[in-house]
C-alpha cells in the first residue's frame, strides 16, 4: 500500500506512479495523476511537462486526488476496515472467535 502516495494526494498533488502494487489502485490514469513506468523517462518527464504547463489540467488533477484520499481517512476508512473484518469473521469456518463473538465497531 502506498501511503507516501496517499499522502501526496492528500496534500492534493496529482501522483505519478507505476501500474503496480497498491500504489496503482490509487492512481487514475489521467484522472487525478498517471500510470507510468518508471524506466519510461520520455513518458515521464512529458506527465511531468503536462502538469507544469497546464494549471486548468493540474488543478482538476489535484481536487481528484484530494477527494480519492479522503476515502482512506478518519471514520470512514476505519468504518470500512471494521466491516471488513466482520465480514471476514462472519464468513469464516475456521472458529476464529468463540461464538457469539462481538462485531467490531470504531
Amino acid at each position: 500500500f502506498g501511503m507516501t502516495v496517499l499522502e501526496g494526494m492528500y496534500y492534493r498533488l496529482p501522483v505519478i506512479v507505476p501500474p503496480v502494487g497498491g500504489v496503482a489502485e490509487l492512481a487514475e490514469d489521467g484522472v487525478n495523476g498517471f500510470l507510468t513506468d518508471s524506466r519510461d523517462i520520455v513518458k515521464l518527464a512529458g506527465q511531468i511537462r503536462l502538469l507544469a504547463t497546464q494549471p486548468a489540467r493540474y488543478g482538476k488533477m489535484s481536487r481528484a486526488s484530494y477527494s480519492k484520499a479522503l476515502l482512506f481517512t478518519g471514520p470512514l476508512f476505519q468504518q470500512q476496515i471494521a466491516a471488513c473484518l466482520n465480514s471476514t469473521v462472519e464468513e469464516s469456518t475456521i472458529p476464529i472467535l468463540p461464538k457469539p463473538y462481538k462485531s467490531i465497531s470504531i
